[in-house]
């Protein structure tokens, strides 16, 4: 009698298994955004240290997960559950854009708000962009940046423009997805290295001298 409720129930709790298994809960994956990094073209043009200063965002885009758009109008959004970059964008993207412009030796020192130290020039931005389309019309990316270099001395622009970037992505994955994010970072990032390179050079005003 005994042997026989076993063989009932085992079939029973072999389903039960499988179905907690079938069932189980994606893992979160998480993303970095990695640029080339540039070559030096010559001396500084920023005569002095240069601050990234943090970039603004909207609610969206202040927040981790990937967000996306599957209307070919964009006129919606929403976030990816589990697929998560590993900082919130406006911190991904401004340290990403330190080690590009140190790369790039564009200044005599870039440095972030967290060292807490005087900077004669000045990057404020915000991010208008940074998602995924997947709507009829084929996967791809958009980046967009409103970004600005201030001589803090002067408080006088050097640079002010939109730089934005869409790629085609080579398939429908995240991986995909992620691959295309880098290389529109990497252009936006290049075309204002290109503007910064192409600004007036100023020349800094030796502290000693007092300002006179």
């Amino acid at each position: 009698m005994m042997r026989t409720v076993i063989l009932r129930v085992l079939p029973a709790l072999l389903i039960v298994g499988c179905q907690a298994v079938a069932e189980a809960p994606p893992v979160d994956r998480f993303y970095r955004v990695a640029v080339a990094r540039p070559s030096p073209a010559g001396p500084p043009i920023l005569d002095g240290a240069l601050m990234v200063g943090r970039l603004d965002a909207d609610g969206l885009t202040r927040e981790r997960p990937v967000i996306y758009s599957a209307d070919d109008d964009l006129r919606s959004l929403a976030q990816h559950d589990y697929e998560l970059w590993i900082e919130p964008p406006p911190r991904l993207l401004g340290a990403e854009m330190v080690r590009y412009l140190r790369s790039a030796e564009i200044a005599e020192s870039v440095v972030t708000p967290d060292l807490r130290v005087r900077s004669d020039f000045e990057i404020i931005g915000t991010i208008q962009r940074f998602e995924r389309q997947i709507g009829r019309s084929g996967p791809s990316v958009a980046v967009s940046l409103d970004l600005a270099l201030i001589d803090r001395d002067t408080d006088q622009l050097r640079v002010i423009d939109d730089y934005a970037a869409e790629i085609a992505c080579s398939d429908s994955s995240m991986d995909a997805a992620v691959t295309a994010f880098n290389e529109a970072v990497a252009e936006v990032f290049a075309e204002f290295l290109a503007d910064i390179r192409d600004s007036e050079p100023t020349e800094r005003i030796p502290m000693s001298c007092g300002r006179c």
